[in-house]
């Protein structure tokens, strides 16, 4: 297998990591979007160990892997915990903290965090979480969803 490597985000200018994180969110909301409630669990990674994702149940950063926008990014699966990564470009290694991957692909590393209890007080499921996230940190950068 050879290992496609992410942009470089260091070398980018602000506006240009914005616009990168920008157009990420937008396609992950696509994704996500593309989900039922029932497919999405922030408590862990994946309910299928051999990575598949026919009708499992992940978090939103186990879906990344099974994604052909994402793939085509460098994101993979961790065979160890069903986690997000990715290999960057000058680096060579992985980014091994989920919340790295998060923060490197959105520009917001809690993305991936399990639901909190002020969320599930106000959405009926982990999905929706997810999407008010995703809609929240587009917001966050001057755009709307």
């Amino acid at each position: 297998m050879s290992i496609i490597y992410a942009p470089d985000t260091e070398a980018m200018t602000t506006a240009e990591r914005e616009g990168f994180w920008i157009q990420n969110l937008r396609e992950a909301l696509k994704m996500m979007s593309g989900l039922t409630s029932t497919q999405v669990f922030l408590d862990r990674w994946s309910s299928n160990p051999n990575g598949s994702a026919c009708g499992t149940v992940a978090c939103f950063g186990g879906w990344l892997p099974h994604t052909p926008y994402f793939q085509n990014l460098g994101v993979i699966r961790s065979q160890i915990n069903g986690s997000p990564q990715l290999y960057t470009e000058g680096l060579g290694n992985y980014r091994l903290c989920a919340d790295e991957v998060a923060e490197y692909l959105f520009g917001c590393g809690a993305l991936f965090d399990h639901a909190r209890e002020h969320e599930t007080a106000v959405y009926d499921s982990h999905h929706q979480i997810v999407l008010a996230r995703i809609t929240q940190c587009l917001r966050e950068l001057g755009v709307e969803a």
